[in-house]
């Protein structure tokens, strides 16, 4: 039999016998994006699938009230979690909120920089590097 080349990874396979026509190779990944694919179109295509779907999905949400409650509570303590080991190794963490008086700038231009993405329980939070506008000028002349 001949082989194909599947149109998820771009690898190449062997169909099988039973499904001479297929396209997709027997990895995990390829699999699963061949699900999600068929099932986007059969939503799409099919109202009576859409329907029974949707029923499924509201008899689930019945049957589990409180699944969304534990689920915060559970991402709250995660979160506590993070900031305190994280606070072991980085005893830097500085809150949006917090009193400007300790800042050690006045009023100003300042080039801010991209150290790292902080790996703290807040996923849009960044370490930077802080420097005067006139001295970033200054360092790159």
């Amino acid at each position: 039999m001949n082989t194909k080349k599947c149109i998820n990874c771009g690898k190449t396979f062997k169909p099988v016998p039973q499904a001479p026509k297929q396209t997709y190779c027997a990895a995990t990944t390829c699999q699963k994006e061949r699900r999600k694919k068929w099932q986007k179109n059969k939503l799409q295509t099919d109202p009576d699938y859409k329907k029974n779907q949707a029923s499924a999905q509201k008899a689930w949400a019945n049957r589990n009230r409180d699944y969304w409650r534990k689920y915060r509570e559970s991402e709250k303590n995660q979160g506590k979690q993070t900031l305190k080991d994280n606070s072991t190794h980085n005893d830097h963490f500085i809150k949006m909120d917090l009193s400007s008086s300790w800042l050690p700038f006045a009023n100003g231009l300042f080039k801010l920089k991209l150290i790292a993405n902080n790996n703290s329980a807040k996923i849009d939070s960044w370490i930077i590097e802080i420097t005067r506008y006139e001295e970033a000028f200054n360092t790159n002349v």
